[in-house]
């Protein structure tokens, strides 16, 4: 009997052994699993960030309403641009949402306080040019200050207008983004 009760402890332990690693091989399997969601999670975000982008851009605004184009005293390029960079959620909807709305003006979106503030801004620069579609990519695509600066090197009636621009932004859509 005694033989009897070592062979079950025995195959106790083998079970247990198994078990463990059947959850080890599950908690993996779960690992990956998970990652692979938050991989498509962040895609349909971004999608949904592309989505929300061209939405503002089908219903801007082309009213010429008078709206306040820029607040209290315009801060220079170096700072805007600071201040910009510095924004914990820039990459977030609601602050991309903010930028766009606040350069275009879109009629979804009238009720929101930074709806179109610096769309003046946004056009003076549009019809400005020396603000060719390169310098406008080569900003777009920076994420830092130096890189600005260099886009806008020998582009002085351009950064003329991007300054006043980018300082609407960051006083616009400041509470968003930090």
């Amino acid at each position: 009997m005694s033989s009897m009760s070592g062979k079950q402890g025995r195959m106790r332990a083998r079970t247990e052994v198994r078990r463990d690693a059947c959850a080890t091989s599950l908690l993996v399997k779960l690992r990956w699993s998970r990652s692979r969601l938050m991989v498509r999670s962040l895609s349909v975000f971004v999608l949904s960030g592309a989505a929300a982008a061209v939405g503002l851009v089908a219903c801007a605004s082309d009213d010429d309403e008078t709206k306040p184009s820029q607040l209290e005293q315009p801060l220079s390029f170096e700072e805007s641009c600071d201040t910009m960079v510095s924004w914990p959620r820039k990459a977030e909807l609601n602050c991309q949402t903010c930028i766009s709305g606040a350069k275009l003006g879109c009629e979804c979106a009238r009720e929101e306080p930074w709806n179109a503030k610096c769309e003046a801004l946004a056009k003076a620069r549009s019809a400005e040019p020396d603000c060719t579609s390169q310098v406008l990519d080569c900003l777009a695509l920076c994420s830092d200050c130096a890189c600005k600066q260099s886009c806008l090197a020998g582009h002085d009636a351009c950064r003329a207008k991007e300054t006043p621009l980018q300082s609407c932004l960051a006083r616009t859509c400041g509470t968003l983004c930090r």
